[in-house]
């Protein structure tokens, strides 16, 4: 059986509808897809994520979306940092456990300590230098243990088309744009619907179209 490990923010996880991870799981034969996407993930989290799970069990796919840069995932390690996400009326539920590590997953948080964070502190090129370098390094450790994988992103990528980067192993529908760029075509028109994540039928067009072609996986018939 093949183990293929997913992660990614809400357009990959914790929705009412199955989401690409799902849709992997059942259109191969013998996988077994483990999905650690969470809803309002950054990549701090995404990339701590893979870390942490193929320290635990090593796969033999990682398939990861990367979300936006500016979005802040906070380890929890005070009582104020942990009041602080208690008492958001949005994000209140977004604390997830990652080993002996809680993570709160903030994404556009209006509680002050956040919004200072954004204002006054790390700025757009800080989180961007951050993104690249989580990209950068988890390529590097899934090539040094020969863990295939494939990178893609949920909206344009903001940091294509650094010449740091290896594209190779990056897919997309068109380069540097992300899977809310391809659920906007018009022929998703009627399928696509009004909320943020994109609808089952966009989903499965898109690993069809677009991770399939790509992937050597018992796929079904």
């Amino acid at each position: 059986m093949k183990i293929i490990l997913t992660a990614g923010d809400g357009f990959s996880s914790s929705h009412i509808w199955p989401m690409w991870p799902k849709i992997i799981q059942d259109t191969t034969n013998n996988t077994r897809v483990i999905s650690l996407g969470k809803p309002a993930a950054g990549n701090e989290f995404i990339f701590n994520s893979i870390l942490f799970a193929i320290s635990q069990q090593p796969p033999d796919y990682v398939l990861v979306q990367w979300a936006q840069s500016r979005r802040l995932d906070l380890v929890i390690d005070s009582t104020d940092k942990r009041d602080t996400a208690l008492q958001d009326e949005v994000y209140h539920h977004n604390l997830y456990k990652m080993g002996a590590t809680e993570w709160w997953l903030s994404n556009a948080s209006t509680q002050n300590y956040i919004r200072q964070y954004h204002s006054e502190y790390i700025g757009l090129q800080q989180s961007l230098l951050r993104t690249k370098n989580y990209i950068i390094s988890l390529a590097a450790i899934l090539q040094s243990r020969n863990i295939p994988y494939k990178f893609f992103s949920t909206y344009d990528l903001e940091v294509y088309p650094s010449p740091d980067i290896n594209w190779n192993n990056w897919v997309w529908h068109t380069p540097g744009r992300g899977m809310e760029h391809y659920s906007r075509q018009a022929r998703f028109a009627n399928t696509r619907g009004s909320e943020v994540q994109p609808s089952t039928e966009v989903q499965t067009a898109w690993v069809s179209e677009i991770l399939k072609p790509t992937l050597d996986l018992p796929w079904k018939e």
